[in-house]
């Protein structure tokens, strides 16, 4: 027992060592700012004696009385030796890595899942886009402010907008003129001119968007495809609908791709969008140069033309989109630390053990060796046991991992399909890595003269 609160003292030391030298490397990958604040807090040392006196008599006890419970007689004639501890030994081996095994089938499916969204298709292109922010402050100088830029060769589009895919939309109550008294619906809603869905590469389906050619475009809108569906219209252009609250009917003049203006975590909802002119808060800039610092440099210059006491701020458009699944970017970063982690220190139990399995049967091995067995022969018998283990932490934590992540993958509207092979995979790299590490004994004592073996105790 002493020797048990001797260890788990100075690995507390140890840790509290390796914390202080890794937490800001940790916190920069979590994205938090961690301190430890031993002294800052008065629970903080008591915590650590408390652990030293717990765990130490937790991992001690059972050596301890296991080994004061043998009687003399027995451990004289070399029965001392029981199933129970063999029982215990297993135990943890199967414990160890079948957490291994979860963490690192968590760490392929968030792994997937991150990739999935990277590579989705969100229905509109947000590379190349930079987003001016409070644009409203142009007021009615907007439109010859999109003008000047256009006239750098580099800038492809420009628009303005009241909304931005990434963005909280607003919502507003419709129905379809043509059904008397007819159903509302909820739907979102955004205000933008001529030029939004050029500038952003949304497709028009049907229809076509606002244009200068048609002033009344004022009284008309454009849906998205889920809308459409939600107001059960068929040939839809050319229809009316009625805004909840206002007897003035707007024309449907188009119909635009199903895009994601929303994140992956929710289904495209029902969109309209209405037309509107200068005095919003976004103005997208769509820019084709490699040169980014140039076109920056431009767009600034020109809006200290127009607005020069006005701050210039602006974003990046693709990097705004990426920050919405910063969360599970972090997430993943976490997890595939801590699945090397947990391989690394059930590695080092199994290292261990090995070891001690290895000696435990050197008479035993020199005999089979002495009778004519071969090296692979050894090697075979000394991993079949371990292989077992791991094949049973499979069992084990394989229906734990997807438990957990099919509740994960809930949160999203579109995601991966959990596919038995991140289970198989997961399964056989765990035993890649256990048969690796028993190997190196198994060898050992595999190769080890006959001789030795024969003569040992």
């Amino acid at each position: 027992m002493g020797e048990s609160f001797l260890l788990t003292a100075i690995s507390i030391l140890l840790a509290v060592g390796l914390v202080e030298l890794f937490l800001p490397a940790f916190s920069a990958l979590a994205g938090k700012h961690l301190h430890t604040g031993y002294f800052n807090n008065w629970l903080a040392i008591p915590a650590m004696v408390a652990t030293i006196l717990i765990v130490g008599l937790i991992a001690g006890s059972y050596p301890s009385f296991f080994l004061s419970s043998f009687e003399p007689a027995k451990v004289l004639k070399g029965k001392a030796a029981g199933n129970k501890g063999n029982l215990l030994r297993s135990g943890l081996v199967v414990f160890q890595f079948a957490v291994s095994i979860i963490l690192f089938i968590v760490t392929f499916i968030v792994y997937n899942q991150l990739k999935y969204i990277q590579n989705t298709k969100l229905g509109f292109d947000k590379e190349h886009i930079l987003v001016i922010q409070r644009a409203w402050a142009l007021e009615n100088h907007a439109d010859a402010f999109k003008q000047e830029l256009l006239k750098n060769r580099e800038i492809a589009d420009a628009s303005n907008s009241a909304d931005i895919p990434g963005k909280p939309f607003g919502e507003t109550v419709l129905k379809a003129e043509h059904v008397p008294g007819g159903q509302q619906y909820l739907m979102s809603f955004m205000s933008s001119d001529y030029d939004f869905a050029k500038t952003m590469g949304i497709k028009v389906d049907e229809g076509r968007f606002f244009s200068r050619e048609f002033p009344s475009d004022s009284l008309a809108v454009v849906l998205n495809e889920s809308a459409v569906k939600m107001l059960g219209l068929t040939d839809p252009v050319g229809k009316r609908i009625l805004f909840v609250g206002s007897n003035v009917p707007y024309e449907i003049i188009g119909v635009v791709r199903d895009f994601h203006y929303e994140s992956l975590h929710e289904k495209i909802r029902p969109l309209v969008f209405t037309f509107r002119l200068g005095q919003t808060p976004y103005l997208p800039v769509r820019f084709r140069a490699a040169d980014v610092s140039g076109v920056l440099s431009y767009i600034k210059g020109e809006w200290k033309k127009f607005v020069p006491e006005k701050p210039f701020e602006y974003y990046f458009l693709g990097e705004d989109i990426d920050h919405l699944y910063q969360a599970e970017q972090k997430t993943g970063q976490v997890f595939t630390a801590f699945s090397v982690l947990a391989i690394f220190i059930a590695c080092l139990g199994l290292f261990g053990l090995a070891a001690f399995t290895a000696e435990r049967r050197t008479k035993e091995i020199g005999i089979r060796k002495t009778l004519g067995s071969s090296i692979a022969g050894v090697v075979l018998l000394l991993s079949r046991e371990f292989t077992k283990w791991v094949l049973i932490a499979n069992l084990i934590a394989w229906p734990v991992a997807y438990f957990a992540m099919n509740n994960w993958l809930k949160d999203f509207a579109y995601r991966v399909n959990i596919t038995p092979w991140t289970f198989i995979l997961s399964g056989v790299a765990a035993l890649v890595i256990a048969e690796l590490t028993v190997g190196f004994h198994a060898v050992k004592a595999a190769t080890a003269n006959p001789v030795e073996a024969l003569r040992y105790e």
